[in-house]
């Protein structure tokens, strides 16, 4: 993404530093959200696609858009402990497009000692994205496309009104952690689909989950936090990790309001 860049990369040496993404502002055609998407597909589809597919908004709009554009893809799904009502719609999706999925068990021994052994020490990373790490380390066995759905809008419950637009560092740790993979943060993936993403709100008193069930066509589910469902003994380490960090950089680089995003993205 060259209208986009971080810095994450500086964690490997220097772990307290804070962690900037930077946008190039440039010109682009601006188009509908559907046409920026199929763009998106266009540019994307000649490659041996694999999505990672969490049962989300995000990721189910992206197999859902494959599929109807015969693009072939293969969705990978990670079955971690306390993602289970994401995964109930991941399957229902799966079984309604009849696809298959990659699935990988993740057991929360595991998951703990990705985060701890792959991320934590290495780059000083958080918010324990072990298994999008274990997802991008399969595509790059298959010598794939990692697509995920990384964006710049919101999640959940949160109003959109109320938005102070982010980028959070670790949706780039996988760019850092495997500097050989083809990775396709698929929102970011161009100016012109993040700028479409941002254009197509029109209802700024709605949720991000309002706004994605409208323009994602996909039906309504909560934002799942799997540590609100992990084990006391898993929630307890975690938290133990926290208080023993000796480095504490700002995780989020913030742009402002959607007006003041749009006009840093767009000439």
């Amino acid at each position: 993404m060259h209208w986009l860049t971080t810095n994450i990369s500086e964690r490997w040496s220097n772990p307290n530093v804070d962690f900037k993404a930077s946008i190039k502002r440039t010109s682009f055609e601006k188009v509908p959200f559907d046409v920026a998407v199929d763009n998106v597909i266009k540019d994307i589809a000649s490659q041996k696609i694999f999505v990672a597919f969490s049962g989300g908004y995000d990721s189910e709009f992206i197999i859902r858009r494959l599929h109807k554009l015969q693009v072939d893809f293969v969705p990978v799904l990670i079955d971690l402990e306390g993602l289970e009502i994401e995964r109930l719609f991941a399957y229902k999706a799966l079984r309604e497009l009849k696809i298959e999925a990659k699935v990988i068990k993740l057991s929360l021994s595991d998951f703990l000692s990705i985060y701890y052994d792959k991320i934590y020490k290495t780059i000083n990373g958080t918010s324990w994205p072990s298994a999008q790490y274990l997802s991008c380390e399969y595509v790059l066995g298959e010598k794939g496309l990692w697509v995920d759905g990384g964006h710049i809008l919101g999640d959940g419950e949160d109003i959109i009104s109320q938005q102070n637009y982010y980028l959070p560092e670790w949706d780039f740790y996988c760019s850092t952690l495997f500097p050989t993979a083809k990775i396709c943060n698929f929102f970011l993936h161009t100016p012109q689909i993040a700028y479409a993403s941002l254009a197509a709100v029109r209802d700024t008193d709605l949720t991000w989950a309002d706004y994605k069930e409208r323009v994602f066509a996909v039906r309504y589910r909560p934002k799942i936090k799997p540590h609100y469902f992990f084990n006391p003994k898993l929630k307890d380490m975690l938290e133990q990790l926290e208080i023993n960090r000796k480095h504490r950089p700002q995780t989020k680089t913030f742009f402002g309001t959607r007006e003041v995003l749009m006009n840093r993205i767009s000439e």
